[in-house]
């Protein structure tokens, strides 16, 4: 049993890593915008800066997109191997967001995991998700159009109103069972701390330019 428990641990979390650390952009603009994503435009490996050096909103979309499946597998196949479990479908999609913003196969470059946490969080719960992006639309539409500053506040604002949303809520939208709320609402903050580091110094970069 023992064996059996480790092995399901260790497969799930390849699994976690290997999407993660799969190089959607990287690959897009080398094939179909013939450019080094990370040496041109900001060196992200994301959907913006893919968008960004190549002009084109298809590749952007298409980057979006894949990488959104990247963290809806990793947990919906962590869900079925470990039979519903909460942890392990947790830890996996952890994992493969620092993959995908550390990539070890890349000089540890990456993405800033805005995507992939999508993807894998709407399987927990929407409720974090739509939190998210109601933040952020109010800030990047009303306040200040930029994507950078409107990621961070958006991720800071709803990692609180995530702890204060009522239980109910979350237990009424929940598509992977979890006992305790607070687990979720732990997972969901792990999650946007990883992508604040990963946004910590472009921020400061966007916060001097308005200085």
């Amino acid at each position: 049993m023992i064996e059996y428990i480790n092995f399901q641990s260790l497969l799930i979390l390849a699994i976690g890593f290997g999407l993660g650390a799969f190089p959607t952009a990287l690959i897009l603009a080398k094939y179909f915008a013939k450019q080094d994503i990370l040496n041109s435009g900001s060196g992200n490996m994301g959907a913006y800066n893919l968008y960004h050096i190549s002009q084109s909103k298809s590749l952007g979309i298409a980057t979006l997109l894949i990488d959104f499946f990247k963290g809806f597998l990793t947990v919906w196949i962590a869900k079925y191997i470990s039979g519903g479990n909460f942890y392990l479908p947790a830890l996996a999609i952890l994992l493969a967001i620092a993959a995908h913003n550390w990539n070890p196969f890349l000089g540890w470059k990456g993405g800033r995991g805005l995507a992939t946490a999508a993807g894998g969080i709407i399987l927990f719960s929407p409720v974090g998700l739509f939190l998210w992006l109601f933040v952020f639309s109010l800030h990047y539409f009303i306040v200040k159009r930029n994507i950078i500053i409107a990621n961070v506040v958006a991720s800071l604002v709803s990692i609180i109103s995530v702890f204060r949303t009522p239980d109910f809520v979350i237990y009424k939208t929940q598509t992977l069972t979890f006992s305790h709320t607070i687990d979720y609402c732990y997972l969901f903050a792990a999650m946007n701390i990883l992508i604040l580091v990963k946004h910590y110094k472009v921020f400061r970069e966007e916060i001097k330019l308005l200085q």
